[in-house]
Formats: structure tokens, sequence, C-alpha cells
């Protein structure tokens, strides 16, 4: 009879874990591409609300904003059933069925993976797909490219070869990626998105799509607004100075022509990269906090902003729903309550310690999106603490390391390689709930999280190899228990076997710093 109990509690907790089944499958993208000139600027929604009816086999009409580039009107389509579908034109509400389009039919046939990310409705503090599957990122920064360093394709290639799993990356106008900022460019049209930084965005796009990467896009940066963290504003076209209209960047978030020219690049993002899976969320500003109107104490502007475009970006992406967030520090609450998840930068002499330390706000997900050090250089030993005490957190995802160059320069990727593997290995996603464990331990030092049926724990051995080490106070009280340990050093890991009593465990690791996975059988 307790046997049988114990069974009932475990499928009962499992299921409790897995949280929602499966709630969608999309199939896509395809490509509906319009040879047309509108008169206008073809950027301005005002102007030109172009968009895309396709017409699904069971006759169901489903509309999809289009997007100009290189002189034809294009719009993607996801779906949620396969099949041939018959697209057409429209343009300010009205159907062009004799507008030329390259493709009199597009085909749906490859289904999407997991689908689109969103937080868990059943556990705010993680994520999960459209399929039901649980995300737990893990990556690295690339906010722009490096003169002389790898190109951010390239090293999107080295993120995957490594299973990492999420980037972030900015429209900065120093990488040629604003669109509202063009570079030695006589040419380009001040009230028009620029092109070439609209193209350079789908290229980073199109590698993060071949190499299973998610991504942030940051939409603004706070030095374009600010005359005192990383300012840019002598710079920026907006500027009066520069035969702008904004006479101060503090401005920015209340001047209707800005607020204009805002949405038009909104809706140009959504239109073009909203299609993608990989695309976890917009950013709506880096580091809100550092623009001047934030240093002037303008947060209720702020926040109406922010309220606003995120209105705004929700109105036009409904079909697929990504998440929209914005980095800031957390004092200032209103501006997160319309977005999706928090998104807070830690720079520390002692990173690991300043997470541990963070009074952070739960009822929705979070993770670091920006750490590093303060005063000295990054090293495996701070990163590797960083990574498991945000990890350890049982938050959104593991901190995420700024610096990119120093990755590549200081070899950190079989760090993050590990890291990646612990979080696979572990299926840390669908244990949303698992709390921190108080541990007893003899021949070492450990913490850990864990639930009834599952513990995570990180081990450093103390004292001469061979390490064994005796650890007590585990949330599995006993049974047969499958037992994975990772070496950090290597990431190499090895399995057994174990019968756990009395919340008791003994193993001799292979190194002196190693992850240990437990799960009930």
């Amino acid at each position: 009879r307790a046997k049988v109990d114990c069974v009932m509690f475990h499928v009962a907790f499992l299921l409790a874990h897995l949280g929602p089944t499966a709630t969608k499958t999309w199939y896509g993208p395809a490509t509906a591409s319009f040879e047309t000139q509108f008169a206008g600027n073809p950027y301005d929604p005002v102007t030109n609300d172009v968009r895309v009816r396709f017409t699904s086999p069971d006759g169901k009409k489903i509309e999809r904003l289009a997007y100009f580039v290189e002189g034809t009107w294009r719009a993607d389509l996801v779906a949620e059933a396969p099949g041939d579908y018959t697209p057409v034109l429209v343009r300010n509400g009205a159907e062009l069925p004799d507008a030329p389009c390259v493709q009199s039919r597009i085909f749906l046939e490859n289904k999407l993976d997991h689908g689109y990310l969103h937080g868990d409705s059943s556990y705010p503090n993680r994520f999960r797909y459209d399929d039901g599957s649980p995300f737990v990122p893990v990556g690295h920064n690339l906010g722009w490219p490096t003169t002389g360093k790898l190109s951010t394709e390239d090293q999107i290639v080295k993120m995957g070869e490594n299973g990492l799993t999420w980037t972030r990356f900015w429209a900065a106008n120093w990488a040629g990626r604003n669109p509202w900022w063009p570079i030695n460019d006589p040419s380009a049209l001040p009230k028009e998105l620029w092109p070439p930084a609209l193209n350079s965005i789908a290229s980073v796009e199109h590698a993060c799509d071949l190499n299973g990467i998610s991504y942030q896009l940051v939409l603004f940066n706070h030095g374009a607004f600010s005359t005192t963290v990383d300012s840019d504003w002598a710079k920026n076209p907006w500027n009066t100075v520069n035969g702008g209209w904004l006479k101060s960047p503090a401005d920015f978030f209340v001047d209707s022509e800005a607020k204009r020219r805002t949405k038009m690049w909104l809706r140009y993002a959504v239109a073009r990269y909203g299609s993608d899976p990989n695309l976890m969320a917009f950013e709506l500003f880096n580091e809100v906090e550092n623009t001047d109107a934030a240093r002037q104490g303008r947060w209720a502007e702020i926040a109406a902003w922010v309220s606003e475009m995120t209105t705004y970006i929700r109105l036009l992406d409904s079909s697929y729903n990504h998440m929209v967030t914005i980095s800031s520090s957390l004092e200032n609450s209103d501006i997160w309550k319309p977005l999706d998840y928090y998104q807070p930068h830690l720079y520390s002499a002692d990173p690991a310690a300043s997470i541990l330390a963070a009074a952070v706000p739960s009822g929705r997900p979070l993770f670091f999106g920006e750490f590093g050090m303060t005063g000295e250089k990054m090293d495996r030993s701070k990163l590797r603490s960083a990574l498991y005490t945000g990890l350890f957190a049982n938050s959104g995802g593991t901190p995420m390391f700024w610096d990119w160059d120093e990755v590549v320069s200081a070899d950190f990727y079989p760090e993050l390689a590990s890291a990646a593997k612990v979080v696979k290995d572990s299926d840390i996603g669908h244990y949303p709930v698992a709390t921190r464990l108080t541990l007893s331990t003899v021949g070492g030092m450990a913490r850990g999280i864990g639930s009834s049926d599952w513990v995570l724990l990180r081990v450093i051995a103390t004292g001469s190899a061979p390490y064994h080490v005796k650890l007590g106070g585990l949330s599995v009280i006993e049974g047969s228990c499958s037992v994975e340990v990772i070496d950090l050093d290597t990431g190499k890991s090895t399995s057994t076997i174990v019968t756990l009593a009395g919340s008791r465990i003994e193993l001799d690791l292979p190194a002196r710093d190693c992850v240990v996975i437990v799960k009930l059988n």
C-alpha cells in the first residue's frame, strides 16, 4: 500500500511539473513577394499600410503585415495548418488582386520544432514554447561586431557548436544597424528607414535561425538619448543641431514625431522579423535608466512610453505574440507592468555574490541579460560561479555574460558549453518549483536545488584525489536513481544507477568541481 501511494504521488508530482500540454502547432515559413511600387514613404503605415491576405485551402483568410525590401513588398507566413495558400496584396484596407505576385500560391509544409516562446502561464518564473516544451536559455551577448574580431554571424556559429541557445544584439548606429541613423550614405532619406541597417539585422537573424539560437532584438540604446552615459546624442540625426527636431534627448519619450518614427520602426521590425520563432523578444531599450529622461526623474513619461509601445507591438504581433521586455534597473516598477519578463543588468567585483544577494521581484521570469566584472577581467572561476548561482536561483535562465570578444580571447566557450550541457541533461526546465536544499557534506562543499524526484547540485571536493564525498539533505528520500556527474573543467560526464536511502548519497567525483544530477527512476 505504501509503495502504491508513493507511485501515485510521484506521477501526480511529475504532472504538476510538466504543466500544460501542447497548445499550438505551426507550419512555415513561406514568403509572398509582390513587385509593386506605391507612391509615398514605403515605411510609413499612415501612407502605405500594406499587408498580404492569405487564403487557406479551406477558405480561411489570414492576414500578415508586409514589409518593403529591395523594391518589393513581402510578407512571411507561418500558420497553424499546412497546405497551399493564395496571397493577395492589400493596401490601406483595399485588396489589389491584380498586383503581380512572384508566387501565385505558396505552400506550407515544414512544421516548426516548438513554435514561439512565451512566459509559462503555470509557472511565472519560466518560459515555455507553444508546444509545451520548457526553455531555459544559456548564452552570451553579441551587442555589435568589433573591428578585427569575429563577425556576429561567425560567432553565432561558435555558439551553436557549443550548445548555447540565447543571444542579444542591438540595433546600434555604430554597427550600421540603426534604421534611423545612416552611416556615410548621402542618398539616405531622413524620413525613411535605412535599408542597410534592416538587412544587417536580417543577416544576424538568419545566422540565429541556422544555428538554433534564440535572440533578443534591442530596438533602441541609451547612448542615443543620453548626454552623460555612453553619449551619442551629439551625433544623433534627430538632434536639432544635426537637422532633426529634438532639442533635448529627454524629450524622446514624449515628442509626437519621435513616437511616430518609433512606431514606424516597430511596425517594420514586427513585419520583417516577427514570423521568426527564434526571436525570443523585442527589447524596447537597453538600460533605459541611463537615458537623460531617467536621470532627470521622468520615469512616469518613460513608463507611459513603454506601455504605449508595448501595446502597439502586441496589436501588430497578435498572430505570434512575441514577448516584449526592456533592460533596466528594477526600482521603477511601473515600467515593468506591461512587459513579459524582467531583464536587469549586473556588474560587480564578485558577480556571483551580487546575484545571490540581489533583491528580485517575482510574478514573471527574470534573468540577468548582462553581467560582468568591475575592476578586473573575468576568469573561468568567476564566470562559472555566476552561471551556477543564477541557475540555482531557479530563475528564467542563466545570467548572460556581456563581453563577447572576451568569450573568444579567454576561451570561455568550454565553460559555457558545460553550463548548456547541465541545463540540457538536468532537464531543469521541467522543474520550475524546485527549491534550495539544506545540505550536509563530508569531503567537500555543495549547494543545489531539488524536488521529490530530482536534484541538481554543484559539488566542490576538498583535499586530494581521489575525491570521495558524502552528501546528505537531498530531497529525494529513497529509491533507485540515475546519477550523472559532469566534470565542469572538461564537460565530460559519467552516469550510474544508485539506490538512495535516507536522503543520502556517496560519490566518487572525477574532478574537484562537478555538477551532480539525481533523478528518481
